[in-house]
């Protein structure tokens, strides 16, 4: 008895494992029947193997063989008159389903994403990104150099502020205050919803300059009219002053240490003094047995881009060594919002004002004077890693705020940083 149920318990153990590792294969189907928008033909009835070649312009007999898998796997259901239909599984894959199944299935099973995860090993024996070992560039590159990926990249980025904005919303109340810079925010959908629900509050978007071109053309401007600015740059080089108030959402998990701390000291430095950060991240619970899916998200992050999931002790000591401390963590849906501020006060800092102009407005870093290279925009200076206070005689201090004073008027940017003002709906050429 002890032997034959031994021996089932062995069968069933080798079952589930050759089940997981078919899964790979199972993912491509899905993610063939997405990129076809084959849901899409299907719903509301049924369609012909016939039909549907012709519909996705595909070589009928091999399109039979994937519904075939489609139905093994229950996306689709074969009728008795050889006709397919959905099933409710199948459903969640249409493009208008919500929670954005369908545009998700199409990123994460992508090219992009499956050939740098069989490069799984080499990034556990380096510590290093197996995305740039397949493709020769960083995964960020990648994005900018393929407008088909990157754009869908940063809709699925939007899709997913979209599923957070609810839970982020009711979570923190933004209404305290006055401009609210958004870093990282890609196409400013997430923004868009904070500034809807905030009247009064002016928002920010920072990115790189070809996902804040594509941003900046798709903006509504509903409830947001004459409230809303876009800055192109890199967030490695500076982020735009003049805000009380900083979000980033999932960026620092893209990143290793070294570079994280890099991103947070230059949102540290153009932190005013009494200003606030918020983090929008995962927190992995400090325990070392560790979910699945927050599991399969930390090596995803190591595979991709170098980065890491992290507890909140690993981000409480990065926020020390950029000279924030953690204030406190908001549990919202399934990430948390943590709340560091800056540790020590810095002579002379404080927030920029700036109005918005009644039409599209672009200027380049030397209209403002170089104020990040000057450093004009802050009289913090940075020792290791840490704001203090600026010099310690009373001419330099005196200085040091003349300067501040000569361009209040405007957020400091980076050299090849442009700025937009949104006022209307068309993107200036």
């Amino acid at each position: 008895m002890y032997e034959a149920q031994s021996l089932t318990n062995e069968a069933e153990h080798v079952a589930v494992f050759q089940q997981l590792i078919q899964a790979t294969r199972v993912a491509q189907i899905m993610h063939a029947a997405a990129e076809l928008a084959l849901p899409d033909l299907i719903e509301g009835g049924s369609r012909s193997i016939e039909a549907l070649a012709e519909a996705t312009c595909t070589h009928e007999p091999s399109l039979r063989r994937l519904m075939r898998a489609l139905a093994a796997v229950g996306v689709v259901m074969l009728k008795a008159d050889g006709r397919f239909a959905l099933t409710p599984l199948g459903a969640t894959l249409r493009s208008a389903a919500p929670d954005h199944v369908r545009l998700e299935a199409r990123v994460q099973l992508s090219e992009p994403r499956w050939r740098p995860w069989g490069c799984l090993v080499d990034s556990i024996r380096t510590g290093e990104a197996a995305f740039k070992q397949v493709f020769g560039v960083s995964d960020w590159e990648y994005g900018a150099t393929n407008p088909r990926f990157g754009g869908l990249f940063d809709e699925w980025m939007s899709a997913m502020s979209q599923r957070h904005m609810e839970a982020i919303l009711a979570a923190y109340d933004f209404s305290r205050f006055e401009t609210l810079i958004d870093v990282g925010g890609g196409h400013g959908h997430l923004l868009e919803a904070i500034l809807r629900a905030t009247p009064g509050l002016r928002g920010v978007l920072f990115d790189q300059q070809h996902v804040i071109q594509r941003a900046v053309e798709g903006l509504t401007e509903a409830g947001t009219t004459g409230r809303y600015g876009a800055v192109g740059g890199s967030f490695f080089d500076a982020v735009p002053r003049g805000g009380d108030a900083y979000l980033l959402k999932s960026i620092i998990h893209d990143w290793d240490d070294q570079h994280a701390l890099a991103i947070l000291r230059n949102v540290s430095a153009a932190l005013p003094s009494g200003g606030t950060l918020l983090l929008i991240e995962q927190v992995l619970p400090e325990r070392y047995v560790l979910e699945i899916s927050q599991a399969i998200a930390d090596l995803n992050m190591l595979v991709l881009e170098q980065g890491q999931e992290r507890t909140r002790a690993e981000f409480s000591a990065l926020f020390a060594a950029a000279g924030l401390g953690l204030t406190r963590v908001l549990p919202t849906d399934d990430q948390l919002i943590a709340v560091p501020t800056p540790r020590f006060a810095c002579a002379g800092s404080r927030s920029v004002s700036w109005s918005m102009d009644a039409r599209w407005t672009r200027c380049t870093a030397s209209t403002w004077r170089s104020c990040l290279a000057s450093s004009c925009a802050s009289s913090a200076h940075r020792v290791a890693g840490r704001p203090h206070c600026c010099a310690s005689s009373p001419a330099s201090n005196a200085r040091a705020l003349e300067q501040s004073r000569s361009c209040a008027d405007a957020p400091a940017l980076g050299h090849s940083t442009q700025w937009f003002f949104k006022n209307r709906a068309s993107f200036p050429g």
